[in-house]
Parts: structure tokens; sequence; C-alpha cells
């Protein structure tokens, strides 16, 4: 009976994760798009619940002291990486900064795209990652964690995957560096920072501001090689900064990473 639960919130969570995606390709509605994003959250947080577990604490978003230290993390360690690979682009003539708004237009839109990521960003964590390592984290090893997580990332990014092979594997390497985070802390605050920074410094560079490659090579591949080059390093920063996992709820009981 729970594993038909398991796989029915699964499934529900897709429907209700890809309802908003499908109605801001349809009709370009952004405030439709923030609000069926909020809904999911809702969703979700129900059948967490009707499943038996304590809420967003069983998927690894218990409000512990170091929530908002892995968060800043992330972002800090993100943002740098995907501000280094368009520093990169820009420098060697891959990438050509077409305009840049005044400060104040830039300024105001990208507080827009700060907030409007944040959603979409902890949505796809809590579906791809932190519901399936809640489900399966204590049944398969890790390495097959990260493989069926970042399939099911990957997978999930429907209206993307026509654009191409580099659109793949960026996809493969972040599902990939956003998942071991939560197997190594058991807590989905630090993937959560590393994904929201990449979507934040996205759309800065790319919407914010106008781009274009001009060489013919695609600059994303620059910002593949600098997330490739973070994964093996993700473990030592996990373990400088002291990010050891936290106790969570799981079905109403503390458990210990």
């Amino acid at each position: 009976m729970q594993k038909t639960k398991i796989v029915i919130g699964y499934l529900i969570l897709t429907g209700f994760y890809q309802l908003p995606e499908y109605i801001r390709n349809e009709t370009g509605s952004i405030s439709a798009f923030l609000g069926l994003m909020a809904l999911f959250m809702v969703i979700a947080w129900l059948i967490l619940r009707w499943q038996g577990q304590h809420g967003f604490a069983a998927i690894g978003m218990a409000g512990n002291r170091s929530a908002a230290g892995q968060l800043c993390i992330g972002l800090a360690l993100q943002g740098f990486i995907s501000l280094g690979a368009f520093g990169i682009s820009c420098l060697t003539g891959i990438t050509q900064i077409i305009h840049v708004p005044p400060a104040e237009d830039f300024l105001m839109q990208g507080l827009l795209f700060t907030v409007g990521t944040f959603l979409p960003s902890l949505a796809e964590d809590v579906l791809t990652r932190g519901y399936v390592f809640l489900h399966s984290g204590k049944q398969i090893k890790p390495v097959w964690f990260v493989t069926l997580s970042t399939a099911l990332y990957v997978l999930n990014h429907i209206y993307r995957l026509t654009n191409g092979p580099v659109t793949w594997v960026l996809l493969i390497v972040l599902g990939i560096s956003l998942a071991i985070p939560l197997v190594i802390t058991r807590s989905l605050w630090l993937t959560l920072g590393l994904h929201w920074s990449n979507n934040i410094i996205y759309r800065l560079t790319n919407d914010v501001m106008t781009t274009e490659d001009v060489t013919g090579f695609s600059s994303t591949w620059i910002l593949i090689a600098g997330i490739g080059l973070l994964i093996p390093v993700l473990p030592l920063i996990i373990n400088r900064f002291g990010l050891k996992s936290e106790p969570i709820l799981y079905n109403g009981t503390t458990q210990k990473g």
C-alpha cells in the first residue's frame, strides 16, 4: 500500500509541476506560472502528510541551525561558477554582450528574476531530489540515487530536450552536482542554493542582459566544464565548512544521517 502511495504521489507531483511549465510555454503568463508553482508546494506538503511524513522536514528541509548557511554557501559557489563561465565566454570572444540596461533597470529586473526563480528551483528540487531521496535513499546505494535523480531531472525538462546534445549534457552535470550535496548532508538547502544561483545567473545574462554566442561554439560548454570541475570538489567543500547532516524527521521520528 505504501509503495502505491509513493508512486501515486510522484505522478501527482509531476503533473502539478508540469502544469505551470505548460502554461508558461503556451501563454507566457509568469503570474500564473508562479502561482501554480506555489500550489505545487502546497500539494507536495499534503502528499507528504498523506504518506505519514513530517511535512517538508522529511525531504531535508528542516529549519535547523545550518539551513541558512548551506543555502548561502550554495548560492555563492554556483554564483562563482556561473559568473566565471560567463566571464570566460566574454573574454575569449565566444559570447558578445549586445545590451545592458541602465543600472536601475538592471537591479530591478535582477531582483524580480531572483525572486521569480526561487519557487521553480525549490519545486524541482522537491520533485526530482527530496521526494526521491526520502523514498529510495535508504534502499539504494548513493551512486544509484544520484543516477536516478539525475535521470528524472533531465526528463523533467521536457520543453528543453529538443534543444539538443549541449543541453542534455548540461542537465546531466547539473543533475549530478545537485544530487551529491543531498546524499552527503541529507538536506536540500545546499542543493537549493546551487540550483537557485544557477537559475538567477542564467536569467541575468540571458534575459536582463542581451547576449549572443558569435563564434559557432556554444558558451554552455564553458559552464558545463565549470560544473564538472565543481562536482569532485563538492565533498571537500562540504567537509571544509562542516556541513554535516542534521537529524531529519522520517515518518515522524528522528533519523541520523
